[in-house]
């Protein structure tokens, strides 16, 4: 299960005529939310990738938050995480692993969890 947070954007130095980008507090204002990611449903089994020796749910979690999951803007949302990881993890395992994911909240398709570095 993991709980998804809003951290703070790393520090960055930024040119002194430059504007530094918005935090995840002012990205999120006024949306008010909880995740769980379950690696499977109830009475389903949690797969193995033998050569990474993570599960398939933290394979795709990564993958995710490292950019695979981005809206045009290039910011990953609760909503595009939990779309991409019930795509992947099925793709990755043949169909017999399938992610189970509880969203409540408000507005929290807007929720922005990550912004991935390029």
């Amino acid at each position: 299960m993991f709980r998804i947070l809003s951290p703070p954007l790393p520090t960055t130095t930024f040119p002194a005529d430059a504007t530094p980008p918005p935090s995840y507090e002012e990205l999120n204002k006024g949306v008010e939310t909880y995740a769980i990611l379950y690696a499977t449903a109830s009475k389903e089994v949690a797969l193995e990738n033998k050569a990474s020796k993570n599960g398939y749910l933290t394979t795709a979690i990564v993958k995710a938050l490292s950019g695979e999951a981005a809206d045009e803007k290039g910011r990953v949302t609760l909503s595009g995480l939990t779309s991409y990881v019930q795509d992947t993890v099925p793709q990755l395992t043949n169909g017999r692993q399938r992610p189970f994911t509880l969203v409540e909240g408000f507005k929290a398709e807007r929720l922005i969890v990550a912004i991935p570095i390029k």
